[in-house]
């Protein structure tokens, strides 16, 4: 599995550590634990509420709407997106998709703000990078993704 290359979010300064990323400008951190790299500042992601996320989480997989979905989006990688390189997933959820990134590219990073749904995405043997993170700041250096 190969990292991402990471920036601060909010003064764009590269960041680099095996377990844990800070700024030193800013005080942005990461620490990797339990498989994910994760953001202590998103304990609440704002804007989807966690009673949303449960719901959603506990219908994905009886409503009709995933699987057709599912299929879609993999379809169109498939046709449309060259295989290797790094892809980079936003809103990745539970991860639904990241074994057709793994089957599709050299390296996937996921990025979603709910530490449990990058958990159930844990759960799916993926070999993505799963990084919980806010998709409006988000913590690469530019230009290192083929397809995101």
């Amino acid at each position: 599995m190969t990292s991402p290359s990471f920036a601060c979010p909010h003064c764009r300064s590269p960041l680099s550590g095996r377990t844990r990323v800070v700024c030193e400008a800013c005080r942005f951190e990461l620490e990797f634990r339990d498989g994910l790299w994760r953001d202590p500042a998103l304990a609440q992601p704002p804007g989807f509420s966690p009673d949303r996320r449960e719901h959603l989480s506990s219908i994905e997989r009886r409503h009709f709407w995933f699987r057709p979905r599912d299929r879609l989006l993999a379809r169109l990688a498939h046709r449309h997106l060259h295989a290797g390189g790094a892809a980079l997933e936003l809103g990745c959820g539970s991860g639904r998709l990241l074994p057709v990134w793994d089957g599709l590219f050299a390296s996937t990073t996921a990025v979603e703000p709910y530490a449990r749904s990058l958990e159930e995405a844990a759960d799916r043997g993926t070999k993505a990078t799963l990084v919980q993170a806010d998709v409006c700041r988000l913590p690469f250096e530019e230009k290192q993704f083929d397809a995101i």
